[in-house]
């Protein structure tokens, strides 16, 4: 499992999912690339002044005395 990132520089939860989709990407190219991930894309858009975070993460779901609750299951 990864270390905790540390977001005490972002200012806005804007700035913490930027910080945490760049992140995420930065280990993802850490990966030999025959078995590198590919969960998460970071595109900027330069002229629209925009970045654009897509991600997919693997889930489980639990429900207990009728509440579910959904985990994301660690890959890196």
């Amino acid at each position: 499992m990864a270390a905790p990132i540390d977001l005490s520089g972002s200012a806005s939860l804007e700035q913490q999912a930027y910080s945490v989709a760049l992140e995420l990407q930065r280990l993802e190219l850490a990966v030999a690339p025959e078995s590198r991930p590919d969960q998460i894309q970071v595109a900027f858009d330069t002229e629209g002044s925009t970045v654009g975070i897509a991600m997919s993460l693997n889930t489980t779901l639990t429900v207990t005395n009728g509440n579910a609750v959904i985990a994301v299951i660690p890959y890196l």
